[in-house]
């Protein structure tokens, strides 16, 4: 359990959750670049497992278990969490542990860091011939913009991935379909999470 909590590096700062679009913002992404980049570095070779982890992790703060469903191709469609009657007390007392744990995974990246990513993708893909220096370096500030409320290591997985897997350079919505799956596995937890904590707290 302690061990768990170390390897996520949980914050315990004092966090305003007293509004209710305080917490569900969580889930469309938390800025704070040192600690995104070091998600990036830890977590973006498996992405998965570290989602998988912090869901481990609020299972063992709530003490309660919380299921995967899959659809009928066994393709994962969304979290099965435990009756808000059982772990509400729970939530109450470990409440700014499970905000630092969601805040965790919804961490980005530095946007700096992001264009580096993108450059790196245009470097490892087919040489776009049309594209000066200038021009790479303005498409990968407009991607950088559009992909900054990916969490930080799912997005330089995909990064890596596509430099290992793909020959020409992806659209934007290529980017997208390549890192949804993943995403939408985290996002849905942190948003499930997120629900039962406001009505634990009655908000």
């Amino acid at each position: 359990m302690t061990e768990k909590q170390n390897s996520l590096n949980i914050s315990t700062l004092k966090i305003n959750t007293n509004e209710k679009n305080g917490i569900l913002s969580i889930a469309n992404g938390v800025k704070d670049n040192y600690k995104g980049n070091e998600i990036a570095q830890l977590h973006s070779a498996k992405p998965n497992e570290y989602t998988k982890t912090i869901r481990s992790t609020i299972e063992s703060l709530l003490n309660c278990k919380i299921n995967e469903r899959v659809n009928n191709q066994y393709i994962f469609f969304r979290w099965e969490m435990p009756h808000i009657s059982d772990v509400g007390n729970q939530y109450i007392q470990r409440e700014s542990s499970i905000i630092a744990l969601m805040q965790n995974a919804m961490t980005v990246a530095d946007p700096k860091k992001i264009e580096e990513w993108i450059i790196e993708v245009m470097v490892c893909t087919t040489k776009q011939s049309a594209l000066t220096e200038k021009d790479m370096a303005l498409k990968a500030r407009v991607y950088a913009g559009k992909l900054s409320h990916i969490p930080a290591d799912i997005l330089k997985y995909a990064c890596n991935e596509i430099c290992l897997k793909s020959k020409f350079f992806p659209s934007l919505a290529e980017i997208y379909e390549f890192v949804q799956p993943l995403l939408y596995y985290r996002k849905s937890l942190v948003e499930s999470v997120s629900q039962q904590l406001i009505s634990a707290k009655g908000l």
